[in-house]
């Protein structure tokens, strides 16, 4: 596993084909366990946010629900700023992998 951190400064994994997030949680709190969210996007998941709009709390929720239906229970017990750190860290390093930004076609794609 190689282990990266976030522009805000948490660490996180990259485990094969999946980034691993360990939600941060208040010392008094039961800890969540590990979000593993896959390095690709089927269309289905794109085409249910599509549509005009910056990805706000709720658009990156339904995105990430799409992609990974079972991490609703953790995501909804999450703090808004470690699931914003979260999704965009798991956007950015896809957006890394596959040299476009979500919404974008590659140039072969293209032609």
């Amino acid at each position: 596993m190689l282990t990266l951190t976030s522009s805000k400064g948490r660490t996180y994994e990259i485990d094969g084909r999946y980034i691993v997030w360990h939600p941060e949680t208040w010392e008094d709190e039961p800890a969540l366990p590990d979000i593993r969210i896959p390095l690709r996007i089927k269309l289905g998941a794109v085409m249910k946010i599509a549509g005009a709009g910056q990805l706000d709390n709720s658009r990156m929720r339904e995105m990430l629900l799409a992609i990974v239906p079972a991490i609703e229970p953790v995501i909804e017990d999450m703090d808004v700023n470690d699931f914003r750190d979260m999704f965009e860290t798991w956007l950015d390093t896809y957006n890394n992998l596959t040299g476009a930004r979500l919404g974008e076609s590659s140039a072969s794609a293209a032609s």
